[in-house]
């Protein structure tokens, strides 16, 4: 997970006034076991915006910049079986996780 916290401004013409209630975000949702945790986050739970809309028409028009405030970066390998998410490794900063070896052995040898 290579996370941060962004905003982006812009600014359209809204012709006929604007209105709140007809302005739409179009994003898709990202959806991962719960178990999947980002040290600085928390669980990750968001969409991915790929577009707004206006009275239902897609504003094509704005331009915007993309507000940063720096990346953490987390790499996290887990494995699922039956319905259970097992985290296999975690690295945050330097820090590592690593879950029990026997566990471990026994749920990725099912994938042998």
């Amino acid at each position: 997970m290579r996370l941060s916290k962004c905003s982006i401004e812009f600014d359209f013409t809204a012709k006929g006034g604007f209105d709140t209630d007809e302005f739409e975000e179009v994003s898709v949702p990202v959806r991962i076991p719960e178990e999947i945790v980002h040290n600085l986050y928390g669980h990750p739970d968001f969409d991915i915006i790929t577009g707004f809309r206006f009275r239902g028409e897609a504003i094509d028009e704005y331009e915007g910049e993309v507000e940063d405030r720096g990346y953490d970066d987390q790499y996290t390998f887990f494995a699922i079986r039956d319905g259970k998410t097992l985290l296999l490794y975690s690295n945050y900063n330097g820090d590592e996780e690593w879950c029990d070896p026997d566990e471990a052995k026994t749920v990725l040898s099912a994938f042998l």
